[in-house]
C-alpha cells in the first residue's frame, strides 16, 4: 500500500506521462457520417528512443504521423519524426497564470498559413481522482485560427494525464474544430492502475451512435437539430432563409414542459450551438418562432 502511494504521488509530478509510466490512454473517437458515430482508441507511446540530445517517447498519430514527445521542465514539447534540423512544437506548458496566453502548435497547420494556435488560461483548481490531486488548466482557445469564423474552444489540461480531448491534440487537430468536438478522454492508466476516468460518461469504452433526426420546416427549407454527448450541446441548422431577422428558440419536452435554453453561440452560416449541460436524457422538439409564427420544428433525442 506504501509503495503504491508512493507511485501515484511520483506520477502525478510529472507534467505529461513518458514511456516509464506505461501509459495507455482510452480516447473516444467520434465522426460525423448520418449523425454521431463513436467508438473508443487506445493510445499509447511506441517506445523510447534518444534523439536529438534528449529522451523521447515515440507514439504514432493521425495521418501515421510519429511524434517524439518529452518533458521539458514544466513544459511538454514534440517533434514529428527524427529529424533533428526539424523544430519542436509545445503542447502543454504548467509554468502559466491564470490569463497568460501560450500558442500550441502544430506541423499540419501550414495549410492554414499558421503554425500554432492561441490559448488562453481561463482558470487553474486542483481535481483529485484515485486520490492523487492533480493541477487542472481550464483552456480557451480560438477555434478558427484568429478569424472569428468558429469563436472560442474549451479544453481542460490535467497535469500527469494530458488534456481531456486527446492526450495528443496538438499533435493532430488543433485549430479545425474536430479536436474540441470529436475526441473525448474517457480514461487513463499507468501501469495498469486506473488514475483517470471520466466523470461524464464513466466508463473506460463505450460506443455512441447517431441521435440526428431531421425534419422539414413549413415549406420554407429543412431544419436539423443533433445533440453532442460529448460537449453535452444541442446544435441547430437552419436553411439561411429562416435566419433573416429576429428568431426565437424554444425547447420544449414530451410531456409540454419548457425548457429555457441560453444564449445560441452562432458557429457558422445557420448553424447555432446552445450549451444544455444540465439537460435531462429524453425527446425534445426545437421550435424556431419569427414573426409571431413558427417557422421551424425539430426532434432530438438527448442521452
Amino acid at each position: 500500500m506504501g509503495l503504491l502511494g508512493l507511485s501515484l504521488s511520483t506520477v502525478a509530478q510529472h507534467p505529461f506521462p513518458t514511456p516509464a509510466d506505461q501509459p495507455v490512454w482510452n480516447v473516444l473517437d467520434c465522426g460525423t457520417i448520418d449523425g454521431l458515430w463513436c467508438s473508443t482508441v487506445p493510445i499509447m507511446y511506441i517506445d523510447s528512443v534518444s534523439a536529438c540530445g534528449h529522451a523521447y517517447g515515440r507514439t504514432i498519430v493521425a495521418y501515421e504521423d510519429t511524434l517524439y514527445v518529452r518533458n521539458d521542465g514544466p513544459r511538454t514539447v514534440f517533434r514529428v519524426g527524427a529529424n533533428c534540423l526539424d523544430r519542436e512544437y509545445l503542447m502543454y506548458d504548467y509554468s502559466l497564470s491564470v490569463g497568460d496566453t501560450v500558442y500550441p502548435s502544430g506541423p499540419f497547420m501550414a495549410g492554414l498559413g499558421a503554425d500554432s494556435a492561441w490559448f488562453i488560461l481561463a482558470s487553474i483548481d486542483t481535481v483529485v481522482q484515485q486520490g492523487v490531486p492533480r493541477r487542472r488548466f481550464g483552456m480557451n482557445f480560438d477555434l478558427s485560427n484568429g478569424t472569428g469564423t468558429w469563436g472560442m474552444g474549451q479544453m481542460d489540461w490535467i497535469e500527469g494525464v494530458g488534456s481531456t480531448t486527446h492526450p495528443f491534440y496538438a499533435g493532430m487537430c488543433l485549430v479545425d474544430f474536430v479536436c474540441a468536438k470529436w475526441y473525448k478522454l474517457l480514461c487513463y492508466d499507468s501501469a495498469s492502475v486506473n488514475l483517470y476516468l471520466d466523470t461524464v460518461l464513466n466508463t473506460c469504452d463505450t460506443v455512441i451512435i447517431p441521435t440526428r433526426i431531421e425534419e422539414e420546416s413549413h415549406d420554407r427549407g429543412e431544419m436539423a437539430v443533433s445533440w453532442d454527448p460529448l460537449s453535452r450541446e444541442l446544435t441547430v441548422h437552419l436553411n439561411p432563409s429562416l435566419t433573416s431577422g429576429q428568431i426565437r428558440f424554444m425547447l420544449v419536452g414530451m410531456d409540454g414542459s419548457v425548457f429555457p435554453l441560453q444564449t445560441p453561440i452562432r458557429s457558422g452560416a445557420g448553424d447555432f450551438r446552445f450549451p444544455a449541460r444540465n439537460l435531462a436524457a429524453g425527446i425534445y422538439v426545437v421550435q424556431v418562432a419569427g414573426g409571431g409564427s413558427m417557422v421551424a420544428r425539430g426532434r432530438v433525442v438527448v442521452q
